[in-house]
């Protein structure tokens, strides 16, 4: 995955300005599903943040809390090939409060495990790892689960969410979306 370079951002609006601009139709797709997902969820978190544009692009829907899981945190707080985007939140979070957890850890240990509406998963794919990470967070997600890159590997990741919503009628698709090299599902509570 490529870097977007934030340089020019003061602000958490002004980068995820930057970031919706220079996104192909399909990522235009995937960030609207999950901004309509975030709008409706007073809680969201993510597993694998990375340089984290999502998880500020769901932060600006103003949850009450927001939890974010990635096996390294370094680029969301040091940066990399640009400058680290947590001090963007950081004060956007003065001007909008919110609960905001980072656990830097892996996405299937116990602790990265927490009780929201909105769950956004975009960590390691691959089939068995997402799988731990269902059979881990599905039961503390009140309303969506969201995934990109089911495209991955021949569809294995899709698998693994038709396997999971076939053996779990309480929850139900709400977008199938494999346009491009990525795709992105959200599936519901219902």
């Amino acid at each position: 995955m490529r870097d977007t370079d934030f340089t020019a951002a003061t602000t958490l609006e002004e980068m995820v300005d930057i970031y919706l601009a220079d996104v192909s139709e399909t990522t235009k797709h995937r960030n609207d599903a999950l901004i309509e997902c975030a709008r409706d969820s007073e809680s969201i978190s993510e597993l694998g943040v990375n340089q984290g544009s999502s998880f500020c692009m769901m932060m600006l829907q103003n949850p009450k809390k927001i939890v974010a899981v990635d096996i390294t945190l370094k680029k969301w707080r040091q940066g990399g090939t640009y400058p680290p985007l947590e001090p963007l939140a950081l004060e956007y979070m003065k001007r909008n409060p919110m609960e905001y957890i980072m656990y830097e850890g892996s996405s299937t240990d116990k602790k990265s495990v927490h009780k929201v509406d909105m769950l956004h998963i975009d960590s390691l794919h691959n089939a068995a790892h997402l799988t731990r990470e269902l059979k881990m967070h599905a039961d503390s997600i009140n309303k969506y689960i969201c995934f990109h890159d089911i495209k991955q590997n021949k569809y294995e990741l899709w698998k693994v969410v038709e396997r999971f919503l076939n053996d779990n009628p309480q929850w139900k698709l709400k977008t199938f979306y494999d346009e491009g090299k990525c795709g992105h599902v959200e599936i519901q509570r219902v």
